[in-house]
């Protein structure tokens, strides 16, 4: 298990100890409190304080890794009353990445080869980390997923029926915005009309059978027997309340499922293979994502709307104070600058070395460029024993200095481009 519980309780005593030496400060210059009063008030605000601090010690505080796509993770640490958008937003500014909606938080289960994308608004430790078993593989990922808000970016493809949604392959932004209106009422939401064949695993087998199913507020419905939609004939397979929707991970392989585009419905504490999972496979991609969208949006309705809102409220404000940023660093930037920080150290370091140096100031100009980088650039090009190098550095938003540096070749070498970095900064 990639997390460790902490318990700070002598800190919160300290707390405790200086807000009460403060009351008592502030009720002793008070000349209008008798003795009795003064005593009394300070009795209640103990007691207010330990019961205040109290609920605050009872709640848990982990030291969680948090993994990548390269493999590699970052260790955080949260507390029961963060929520997953919170945790998103820790992970962006710990890996200096750009905010990006489809940034998502996932839990990956290893040992059923699946995994989910949490929402934004699920509390990460109390809704995913306490679920799981000390020895579990289970893990956290840190990636970006573009089905987390496909249902937001094109409506038409989930809210509406299936015929209509493939008849509506491109949607005007307009028509869209309208559509999740009229979905997303202020007094709740609707559920999109998904229904159609699945193939479903057999217990304990890894042999797959087709069934009718049908999408309903309460749950996931299917008809034993052809294709039917009368009430009589659908049995309830799995509820919404207390189980989540996962995707399926190489089942196809592993479970010798018909296609690749898989998915299942368990409670979250299930980390090992159990008769209470219930496996599905859809025919193509399109579908396997409707149902799974559909699922979301029977669980938490309006929710999603909210958290979706919220994520595009947070990318305006990113933008807007990056382009501020970028805005202070172009005004206050000179056309030429003279690295003689620089050159000491190129010239320091080549002496002693026994290196030829030069007595030439380094001069550095810079062009403006307006195509992103997402790395630095270094070229080098040999002209009659003088070098000349281009340093591309990225800064906040999108614009990027373009730096051309004309040293003699064997002092070069000592010129790095974290030195050229660090003049800016």
């Amino acid at each position: 298990m990639h997390c460790t519980f902490l318990n700070d309780a002598p800190a919160w005593c300290l707390e405790c100890e200086g807000q009460l030496k403060e009351i008592e400060d502030q009720l002793e210059n008070d000349p209008s409190l008798s003795e009795e009063e003064r005593q009394s008030k300070i009795k209640s605000e103990k007691i207010k304080i330990a019961l205040e601090k109290l609920k605050k010690a009872n709640i848990q505080k982990l030291i969680v890794r948090v993994f990548t796509d390269d493999g590699s993770s970052k260790t955080v640490f949260l507390d029961e009353t963060m929520s997953c958008r919170g945790v998103t937003s820790m992970m962006i500014e710990k890996n200096h990445l750009e905010y990006k909606p489809m940034l998502a938080i996932l839990e990956q289960v290893p040992d059923l080869y699946m995994e989910r994308i949490v929402e934004d608004h699920e509390n990460l430790v109390n809704d995913v980390l306490l679920n799981w078993k000390r020895e579990t593989t289970s893990r956290i990922l840190f990636s970006e997923r573009k089905e987390k808000y496909g249902i937001f970016k094109n409506p038409q493809n989930y809210l509406l029926s299936t015929s209509s949604s493939q008849a509506a392959q491109q949607f005007a932004e307009k028509s869209k915005e309208v559509l999740i209106k009229e979905f997303f009422s202020d007094t709740g939401s609707q559920i999109p009309e998904v229904d159609g064949v699945l193939w479903m695993k057999a217990e304990g087998k890894k042999s797959w059978k087709r069934f009718y199913f049908i999408l309903r507020a309460s749950g996931l419905y299917f008809s034993p027997k052809g294709k039917s939609k009368s009430s009589k004939d659908l049995v309830c397979l799995v509820g919404f309340e207390h189980n989540h929707v996962y995707h399926g991970v190489s089942w196809k392989k592993k479970y010798k499922a018909p296609t690749d585009h898989c998915f299942a419905i368990k409670h979250p504490q299930l980390q090992q293979k159990s008769k209470y999972i219930k496996y599905l496979c859809a025919e193509d991609y399109r579908s396997c994502q409707r149902w799974i969208a559909g699922i979301r949006l029977a669980k938490y309705g309006r929710q999603l709307l909210l958290n979706y809102n919220q994520t595009q409220q947070e990318l305006r404000e990113y933008k807007v104070r990056h382009i501020s940023e970028t805005s202070s660093i172009t005004n206050g930037m000179p056309d030429t600058v003279s690295l003689s920080s620089m050159h000491s150290t190129v010239s320091s370091h080549s002496s002693s070395s026994g290196s030829y140096t030069t007595a030439d100031p380094v001069v550095v100009h810079h062009y403006r460029s307006i195509s992103p980088l997402k790395s630095y650039r270094y070229r080098r090009t040999h002209r009659s024993g003088e070098a000349r190098s281009e340093i591309c550095l990225p800064t906040p938003g999108r614009k990027v200095w373009k730096l051309t540096v004309k040293v003699p070749m064997r002092s070069l070498y000592f010129i790095t481009v974290g030195q050229v970095a660090g003049c800016f900064c």
